[in-house]
């Protein structure tokens, strides 16, 4: 063996490893500012990625606990709006259940933060910009969230009627949530129709749209026949009504018994009501006109919806737009409100302006035809249509022509068939004078419509301060606060709303401006016609641009919260779920009959039975609708020495209970029936009727615009 060293493998002698030389230890303060550097760019990383997402997750956390203690911690919702008659117990209590619903959020965000950085590589900068990503697209999907501390508002009992400046703004908080939140999902969102992708006709919107029309024409028909049922229903309108359709079914068209003259035309002219009368013939009976009033109503959906798909190109979003309408409480409370012509006009008005905008003339011509013939007074708001068709350039000429053939039309109307040709009518023995809907602004009724103008030019402030009282802005609340407020926003359409402001907002009645009548259909259907054109204006809108928002998602998320308003206002204010604020009319709405109200029905049916078809009938405004389907119909005191009296005794006043008992003393009416506080009287041929004293005569009573309404009217 040989003691040569080995050679390398490049054939040299490999020598004694040698250790490299050992490198000089940092200073401790070196070290240290190297380790607060690299914790400051992370601590900055960290403020970078997480601004975006943290807060949102804070929010969102703290939102299922802000909903569920008002309705588990303390008991009483009445307790929720008032913090000093919450006791510290029930505030810590609170406390608790809104940190655990915190923590009850957090865990699924803290499970979402370790997938992520678990998928993300492990430098600390990548792995957080991961994780913050994937914490702020939880969000994005979550933001609805936000609106569950709005709903126990909504649930605290009578807030409606108490505070309802705080259900309107609560309202409109969980419509813009619900704009954020929608805009925000990270979805695809398809742009708006082009030619190589047309709108198409899907079936499944239709479907929807349909479902909704059907779902409201059942359900207010059930509500509507329940209150008739329930005696909530009264001779002015209703009884009017059903009586004019036996009338006109049986040749004497627009005859109604009820009212001055024997005729509608001292009130209304309403030849539409001639044309339908047959059908009073398949079921000659109120329930009749309550089932036509509330599909007629529902059919509104379908030109809704052509408006809407129209003007934003797509079949799914102007789905929205009908459903909207149909759980709108102002469209409810005129369908529960007995029945009139002026509610049938709601379709009717959409169908004007979707032909219009389509240029079908002759089917707008024909639809125009049917809207005259609604009610006189629908010519003038025809001629803010036509004034719509000039302003915006879209068809001048088919809008004078409508101004014209409306103005002629009500000027023929006027003079030759009403009794009295004013705009609100002054002869009190022959027409009903409207004036007294006006009189803040027209003081003496004998001035009519001249002494509204002069009123409105001569003293626009008193106007304004008279347009902006507190009831009449909460009513503009109601109607507007389920739109978000979207109808201003469209261009020269808004010429439109100025008849309804003019007729609601200068009116001195409450009943005008109150969703539970039928006069704000007269603005709120051109509301809904106008929607979908400010959501269209809305794509192209200079200030859209500058902030930088994408239209394809804006106007979704503004049909979104539309629909989460929408709900909002009419859970409180509509028909379907339990309200203290709503009305049909000036009746609560009676959805389930008691014992008392059933027993009370089942002896009107029977009474009435009792009644041959053509023997003429008095009876007292509940029970005038359930007699009415017959030639001979009067509102007591009026037609006495008819056949029949159907009276409810305990609801007369002091002067007909006096009259009723005279009639009873002197045997001209003897006792047939008598339950349920009611009483059916038969005339005795051989007695006369008694003279009344001078100051208990019986006279006419008007309409229900004149009759002292309920003491539920304090609540309009």
């Amino acid at each position: 063996m040989s003691d040569a060293p080995e050679a390398s493998p490049e054939g040299q002698a490999a020598g004694p490893v040698t250790p490299p030389p050992a490198t000089p230890r940092e200073p401790r303060l070196v070290r240290l500012l190297r380790w607060m550097d690299t914790l400051l760019a992370f601590l900055l990383a960290v403020w970078k990625h997480t601004w975006a997402w943290a807060a949102g997750m804070l929010l969102i956390g703290l939102s299922p606990g802000l909903l569920l203690w008002p309705l588990v911690g303390s008991g009483d919702l009445n307790l929720y709006l008032d913090n000093a008659k919450l006791s510290l117990d029930v505030r810590m209590q609170a406390m608790q259940i809104v940190l655990l619903g915190l923590l009850a959020v957090l865990v699924p965000y803290g499970v979402v933060a370790g997938l992520a950085f678990k998928r993300a590589r492990r430098d600390t900068l990548p792995g957080l910009e991961a994780v913050a990503c994937s914490l702020a697209r939880v969000n994005d999907w979550l933001w609805f969230a936000l609106v569950l501390p709005c709903v126990p508002v909504l649930c605290v009992p009578k807030i409606e009627t108490a505070h309802p400046w705080i259900v309107l703004l609560d309202c409109l908080v969980m419509g813009a949530v619900a704009v954020v939140a929608a805009y925000r999902l990270p979805i695809r969102r398809r742009g708006p129709p082009t030619p190589d992708r047309p709108v198409g006709n899907a079936w499944a919107p239709w479907a929807v749209t349909l479902a909704a029309m059907l779902t409201y024409g059942v359900v207010l028909t059930w509500f509507s026949i329940r209150q008739h049922h329930a005696l909530g229903t009264a001779v002015f309108d209703l009884g009017v009504y059903d009586n004019l359709f036996w009338q006109s079914s049986h040749g004497r068209f627009l005859a109604v018994s009820f009212i001055k003259g024997g005729t509608h035309a001292s009130a209304h002219v309403d030849p539409l009501l001639v044309l339908l009368s047959p059908l009073h013939l398949l079921y000659p009976h109120a329930e009749t006109l309550l089932i036509l009033q509330a599909f007629w109503v529902a059919s509104a959906a379908i030109p809704a919806f052509l408006i809407a798909r129209l003007h934003l190109g797509s079949a799914w979003q102007a789905a929205v737009i009908p459903i909207c309408l149909m759980i709108y409480p102002a469209l409810q409370g005129a369908n529960l409100y007995d029945f009139h012509s002026l509610t049938l006009a709601t379709p009717t008005i959409l169908w004007c302006l979707y032909l219009l905008e389509r240029r079908h003339w002759k089917r707008y011509a024909a639809a125009l035809g049917i809207l005259l013939l609604t009610r006189e007074d629908m010519s003038l708001l025809a001629c803010f249509i036509g004034l719509h068709a000039i302003v915006s350039r879209h068809a001048p000429r088919a809008g004078l022509l409508t101004i014209a053939v409306a103005l002629v039309y009500f000027v023929i109307v006027k003079l030759l068939v009403m009794p009295d040709s004013g705009v609100f009518m002054n002869d009190p023995r022959n027409a009903y004078n409207y004036a007294s809907y006006y009189t803040d602004m027209i003081p003496d009724a004998k001035e009519g419509a001249r002494g509204l103008l002069t009123t409105f030019i001569s003293h626009p402030f008193f106007t304004v301060k008279h347009a902006m009282s507190e009831p009449k802005l909460l009513f503009f609340l109601t109607l507007f606060v389920p739109l978000l407020f979207l109808p201003f926003v469209a261009p020269k359409g808004r010429v439109m709303l100025v008849y309804g402001f003019m007729f609601l907002f200068t009116a001195t009645r409450p009943a005008v401006f109150s969703t539970a009548f039928q006069y704000p259909i007269v603005l709120f259907v051109m509301a809904f016609a106008l929607t979908p054109v400010a959501l269209a204006r809305l794509r192209e809108a200079p200030l859209v641009r500058h902030f930088g928002l994408d239209a394809g998602r804006l106007v979704p998320a503004l049909l979104c919260g539309m629909l989460v308003s929408g709900l909002g206002v009419s859970a409180k204010y509509g028909a379907v779920l339990p309200s203290d604020a709503f009305r049909g009319g000036f009746n609560r709405l009676n959805r389930e009959m008691d014992e008392h109200q059933e027993a009370r029905y089942a002896a009107v049916q029977r009474m009435v039975e009792k009644i041959g078809p053509d023997d003429s009938v008095t009876a007292t405004t509940r029970l005038g609708p359930h007699i009415s389907g017959r030639r001979k119909a009067h509102l007591f005191p009026d037609g006495l020495g008819n056949d029949w009296l159907l009276v409810e005794p305990r609801a007369l006043d002091a002067d007909d209970k006096a009259r009723l008992k005279g009639l009873r003393d002197a045997k001209a009416y003897l006792t047939e029936e008598e339950s349920e506080g009611i009483a059916l009287l038969r005339r005795d041929p051989a007695v006369a009727i008694p003279a009344f004293k001078a100051g208990a005569p019986a006279a006419a009573t008007p309409p229900s615009h004149r009759t002292p309404p309920p003491p539920a009217k304090k609540n309009e």
